[in-house]
């Protein structure tokens, strides 16, 4: 297997060879592809349980043209978002840049502003929520918990912070505190705020603490 075809190569830039497989994938996808309907062409009868059947896992990895030859057919009927026709209010047309952006974001850090590993990407993050406050009249410094995207690691500045501001715990707690919570079941902030509340006022702590997370105010 050429691994430079599956994960090219770190010594240059890989934007030119993703093009080239762009171009190969949209290639593969024509068959499909409409531009006067709001959904691409196929059949709208399909059996899942007699395809998962036949499916069998490769021991040898395919061509990258083999790949998209493959993936091509699963976008049968999907929606034009394109076409005017498509319900933009429920499935809003692609922002061009957006998506150019994300797909860039993705070849170096796919999580994008997940924590503390995306650098100042997580900028973008901040700099929505606060948009979103201003739209909405609030000021945005107290209202950044409500907007937040990409998990509990999110509020990681918010959490800093109140290690600047109020003393509430030290870094190295703050660092107990997010390995525990990564390790256990279900979502990290929710984990985080029982945690913290079972660490200073025992069960009591970590119920008050928990509904106040998830109990719109």
């Amino acid at each position: 297997m050429d691994i430079k075809k599956y994960f090219g190569t770190y010594k240059k830039s890989n934007t030119a060879y993703i093009k080239k497989l762009i171009d190969s994938f949209e290639k593969a996808i024509q068959p499909y592809r409409t531009y006067d309907t709001c959904f691409f062409k196929g059949s709208t009868e399909f059996r899942y349980l007699d395809y998962l059947q036949n499916c069998k896992l490769n021991k040898n990895a395919m061509k990258p043209d083999d790949v998209f030859s493959y993936v091509a057919p699963f976008f049968q009927n999907i929606p034009n978002c394109s076409n005017p026709g498509t319900m933009i209010n429920v499935i809003p047309p692609v922002n061009l840049l957006s998506l150019t952006g994300s797909l860039y974001t993705n070849m170096f850090n796919p999580n994008f502003a997940e924590d503390h590993y995306s650098g100042r990407l997580l900028t973008a993050e901040l700099e929505v929520a606060k948009y979103l406050s201003d739209l909405m009249g609030w000021d945005w410094k107290k209202s950044y918990g409500l907007f937040t995207f990409g998990g509990g690691y999110a509020s990681l500045p918010f959490l800093y912070e109140m290690i600047d501001k109020y003393s509430w715990f030290s870094y190295s707690e703050l660092t107990q505190m997010i390995a525990i919570s990564g390790l256990t079941p279900g979502p990290i902030g929710l984990n985080m705020a029982t945690f913290s509340g079972y660490r200073i006022l025992g069960l009591k702590g970590a119920l008050l603490a928990s509904f106040s997370l998830i109990v719109p105010m």
